[in-house]
């Protein structure tokens, strides 16, 4: 995995989470979040590392249906 640099602006905290935006200085975009939980998706979006847990989990997925079948 390739490092990432982060730039987080946290414009208010409402209902006990952050509120802002997130910048990933490789590619320049940046992202406005309504939560801490968003931002994390947000910054595991631009590493790259949600697809392969996405895959992961559909694999895992697919064997545990396939070990019940009669």
């Amino acid at each position: 995995m390739t490092p990432s640099t982060f730039v987080v602006r946290i414009i208010r905290c409402a209902n006990g989470t952050w509120q802002g935006r997130i910048g990933h200085t490789q590619t320049g975009e940046m992202r406005p979040f309504q939560s801490c939980l968003e931002m994390i998706k947000i910054m595991d979006e631009f590493v790259g590392t949600g697809r392969q847990v996405e895959r992961e989990t559909r694999r895992d997925a697919d064997q545990w249906s396939t070990s019940f079948r009669g």
